[in-house]
Order: structure tokens, then C-alpha cells, then sequence
């Protein structure tokens, strides 16, 4: 998956003709799909509300309704990334409670059919005390209910599949994009090297998972999907 974190102008941007401006990230992933039509338009905007710690959502003023409603339209994902981009580490619980549920507010009075069911941590950090991680995941405030079903570093490398039982769904790390970074990750997940990459069979009622890799299946999130094991003998 692609996720774009702060609602920046460089990850939307609208050009003085109305067009969006190619050069942004959405243009160039709109671009891709244009050329591949069977590639869907798939990544999700982790979004800051229009507040007196930032700007509006992606930083052109008068725009921002219609670009969060582009992007529920067209299939991206809009998500929470918290109301004030503070650091998390010592926040009380109604704070954290206001953080998720004043970003849901925010930006769903400008879209009302944004998801808002994931969240990315500010700077990557959360509460210090893990009982707390709980209000970033599921609560309410002022009456407005959220949840939220990951929770996502910021960095950390690639993370581990859904079945893996490793697999920690508050704890979802990122590949960062910074230059030679992706290529390394790429080159460290290629056959034969330490590290196996997940390849999805693209049967959605089967599992495929190496035998090798059996030790590590959390059998219990299977739930009625069908598993099919790779055998590592000769072909």
C-alpha cells in the first residue's frame, strides 16, 4: 500500500486551470492509472483538519472540499493522522480521545464519506502506556464515535502479512521513501535472500503460505480460508 502522511500541497495540488497538477503525487499515481487501467486508484491521505496548528487539507484554501471529495470518489482511502500532529507519548485519555475523534469531525464535515477507520502516528509515537494505546484504537468524545482498525508507524520496514504471528495490527510499520531506500528493501526481499517477501496468489478464499514459513501462521485469523501450503521439495 502508498500512504501519504500531513495532507501536503505536493500530494495534491490543483493547477490555476482546475487540472491537477501532474507533478504532485496524486497526478502521478492518476497518471499511472491512466496508462494501466487495470491498476486501480489505490492509496490512502492520512489528513491533518483545517485547525490553528495547520492549514487546510493539502494546503490550497477554498479547495480542500473538493479534494478530499475527489479522492473518496475515486477510490483512495482518507484516514486520520490525529487533530494537532502532537506527539502521543503523554497525552491524558480524554486528549487522545479529542485527538481521533476532532479529526473525524474535521474532516467529515468537508467529505462525509471518508473512511477515517486507520490512523498514522505522528512522528511514529505513541502513548508510553500501553493501556492507553486502546483510545487510539476504538472510543468517543463529544459525540462523535471513532474507529480505528491499525495503527501505522512511521517507519520500520516492510510489515509483516495479515497472518503472520507476528502480524501486530496497532504496530503496522512503513518502508520510508526516502532516495535508495525502497531499492534496498526491494533487493533485501528478492528469492534467496534472507528475508521472504509475501506474494498474494490472488485468490481471496485461499491462503498460500511456504512450508517453511508454517511456524509463523496464526492459524486462528484463517477464518474458513482455504490453506494451501507450497512444498519446498523438487518441482
Amino acid at each position: 500500500m502508498l500512504s501519504f502522511d500531513d495532507s501536503r500541497a505536493s500530494q495534491f495540488r490543483f493547477l490555476p486551470n482546475g487540472t491537477i497538477d501532474p507533478r504532485c503525487a496524486l497526478g502521478i499515481l492518476e497518471a499511472f492509472h491512466r496508462r494501466h487501467p487495470d491498476w486501480p486508484r489505490r492509496a490512502t491521505f492520512y489528513v491533518l483538519p483545517d485547525t490553528h496548528w495547520n492549514g487546510v487539507p493539502f494546503d490550497q484554501d477554498g479547495l480542500e472540499r473538493r479534494k478530499l471529495r475527489f479522492l473518496v470518489r475515486h477510490g483512495y482511502e482518507v484516514a486520520n493522522h490525529t487533530t494537532s500532529h502532537r506527539s502521543l507519548a503523554t497525552m491524558s485519555d480524554g486528549l487522545l480521545r479529542w485527538e481521533m475523534a476532532e479529526a473525524v469531525r474535521g474532516i467529515r464535515r468537508l467529505a462525509p464519506r471518508a473512511t477515517m477507520d486507520t490512523m498514522a502516528l505522528p512522528y511514529g509515537i505513541a502513548p508510553k502506556d500501553s493501556k492507553r494505546w486502546h483510545w487510539l484504537l476504538r472510543g468517543a468524545q463529544g459525540g462523535t464515535r471513532y474507529h480505528n482498525r491499525c495503527l501505522l508507524l512511521a517507519s520500520g520496514g516492510p510489515a509483516y502479512p495479515l497472518l503472520h504471528r507476528l502480524y501486530d495490527r496497532t504496530q503496522v510499520p512503513r518502508i520510508e521513501p526516502e532516495p535508495g531506500n525502497v531499492e534496498r528493501w526491494i533487493e533485501s526481499l528478492r528469492p534467496g535472500k534472507e528475508k521472504l517477501p509475501f506474494v498474494s496468489d490472488g485468490k481471496p478464499d485461499a491462503v498460500t503460505v511456504p512450508e517453511s514459513e508454517l511456524v509463523n501462521l496464526n492459524r486462528l485469523r484463517l477464518r474458513g480460508s482455504r490453506l494451501v501450503v507450497l512444498s519446498a521439495g523438487p518441482r
